[in-house]
């Protein structure tokens, strides 16, 4: 068969009617819709704790690093003190 009259043949099909789908898209029970539910707060849920996760060991580190450079500040005046007792015990003695 020529390509014309495959063509022509092609042409002269009337398009078929889809069949009615919305009836069979719609959400048949409930136990679907509450189970998409359960899973978008579960979602949900885990995402706020990775945030709130997160936020605290940022606090974490933050207060750690407070806490360290408060211990180098502390430890450098003990031993600015220390230096200054024993050169005044040198002194005197």
């Amino acid at each position: 068969m020529p390509q014309g009259q495959l063509f022509h043949q092609l042409q002269q099909q009337q398009p078929q009617p889809l069949p009615n789908t919305t009836a069979t898209n719609k959400i048949t029970s409930p136990i679907n819709a509450t189970n998409g539910i359960i899973a978008s707060l579960i979602i949900a849920v885990v995402v706020i704790s990775a945030i709130i996760g997160e936020a605290v060991l940022l606090v974490a580190v933050v207060f750690g690093e407070s806490v360290v450079f408060a211990d180098a500040i502390i430890g450098k005046a003990v031993v600015l003190a220390t230096t200054v007792i024993s050169e005044a015990v040198m002194l005197v003695v």
